[in-house]
């Protein structure tokens, strides 16, 4: 399961677009929680930090690792994985919603930016 949803993250987590700035999405997600709900009702709840690390959970599961942005993507690393990039949605602030596909099976997943950590 820990597999599935850190490969689901990557398409999730930020179906979001070096430096760890450079984008209003980002800002936003530095000082929020950044929600990726899987097709199968799945809620990750992201934190990400100006650091270029990153935690997240599901239910019981955890984990963490770094992500990097450049070239109008985000690349996450969990702690023990390999990186997986996804394109990086600018513009967004909290309370905004948007649609992707999850990295792990291709499958619809929505992204929302909600207020406070």
């Amino acid at each position: 399961m820990k597999k599935l949803i850190c490969a689901a993250a990557v398409g999730a987590a930020m179906t979001f677009s070096g430096a760890v700035h450079a984008n209003d999405t980002m800002d936003a997600a530095y000082s929020n929680t950044i929600v990726v709900t899987l097709a199968d009702g799945t809620a990750l709840n992201y934190l990400f930090n100006a650091d270029g690390s990153y935690s997240f959970t599901a239910g019981d599961t955890t984990g963490d690792g770094t992500f990097t942005l450049g070239n109008g993507e985000i690349c996450l690393t969990p702690t023990g994985g390999d990186e997986g990039c996804t394109p990086l949605t600018d513009g967004m602030g909290v309370g905004d919603s948007w649609e992707g596909t999850s990295a792990a099976d291709g499958s619809p997943i929505t992204v929302t930016i909600t207020a406070g950590r």
